[in-house]
């Protein structure tokens, strides 16, 4: 069978659904993962074919060529125009794989994600039930080059202060303050930053930046450190994917619940209770103050918890 595996754009998305592309292939299907960004992740699977998407005008005459589309719902207009392409008749080989519940969701073949569990474990549990495959797993078939050594550099943490999105970051002074604690404890601190992003950092001279010609050398870097901790953003999932235990901060509960890394164990900070957005008079104050509830010692502590959780 030719299976279309489409994904949303971010790189977190990219290495999720190579969950459900690498079972598929386990079962003999032909898979190609759509992605506007797959590029920057080919490197870690070379065997995977990929394509970048069409124009949402070309979607009926490119996606009918497949058999199967494994289809990322993410609220975008690509999916809406899938979603009204399968309604109308015109691409009647559509499984949606629903993260959220939604209306148009057909309970005969799509696959809605269950709240309480990651996404990952979702995407395991989907392939089982799509494939009829019990022995479907969370493997994506991620790889790195020969030679290197998972956790060589046990006490290096790896900080990522920064996101796509600046209203999920904890803020760069508090991570510059867990940094130094770290330090006293004697671990190695790592900034991983694009170039870009490190001109906001030029001030932190006490830590580690290492420069990466490719995101395979980031992930390399990764792999053979002890640690990430990092917003919720797709380097945790890197991370995770790597098998190096990771600590992540959100300021959204219930959304990390559901997006949290789940390849290795990883550990969560997050508000104890949600805070309220007011929408009405254009006051965002969880996306604007969550910060400022997630204190510096707190993040410590689960560190710590990490770590003992991990290592002991």
């Amino acid at each position: 069978m030719n299976v279309a595996v489409l994904c949303a754009n971010g790189l977190g998305d990219g290495l999720l659904m190579m969950i459900i592309a690498t079972n598929f292939s386990k079962r003999g299907h032909t898979v190609t993962l759509f992605h506007n960004d797959f590029s920057v992740l080919s490197p870690l699977f070379p065997n995977t074919a990929h394509k970048k998407y069409p124009d949402i005008k070309d979607f009926h005459h490119t996606f009918k060529e497949y058999d199967l589309l494994l289809v990322e719902n993410d609220n975008s207009d690509k999916a809406w125009e899938l979603i009204r392409l399968r309604k109308e008749g015109k691409l009647d080989n559509i499984t949606f794989l629903f993260p959220t519940p939604c209306k148009k969701a057909e309970d005969k073949r799509d696959y809605t994600f269950n709240p309480k569990l990651p996404v990952a474990t979702n995407l395991e549990i989907a392939s089982k039930r799509l494939l009829q495959f019990k022995e479907a797993s969370k493997c994506n078939g991620i790889t790195l080059d020969e030679g290197l050594i998972s956790r060589r550099y046990k006490n290096r943490v790896v900080l990522h202060p920064t996101s796509k999105d600046p209203k999920r970051n904890w803020k760069k002074e508090q991570f510059v303050k867990l940094a130094h604690r770290l330090q006293e404890d004697g671990f190695t601190v790592a900034l991983a930053l694009s170039k870009e992003e490190r001109k906001g950092f030029e001030d932190c001279k006490d830590f580690l930046m290492p420069k990466f010609e490719s995101f395979k050398e980031l992930a390399s870097y990764i792999y053979e450190s002890g640690y990430l901790i990092g917003n919720d953003s797709g380097l945790g999932h890197l991370a995770s994917n790597l098998d190096v235990p990771t600590l992540t901060i959100s300021g959204n509960p219930k959304r990390v619940r559901l997006w949290r890394p789940d390849w290795c164990i990883n550990k969560v900070v997050t508000l104890k209770c949600e805070l309220p957005n007011f929408k009405g008079i254009g006051f965002r104050f969880r996306e604007s103050y969550w910060q400022n509830f997630i204190s510096v010692s707190r993040v410590y502590k689960q560190f710590n918890k990490l770590i003992g959780t991990h290592d002991s």
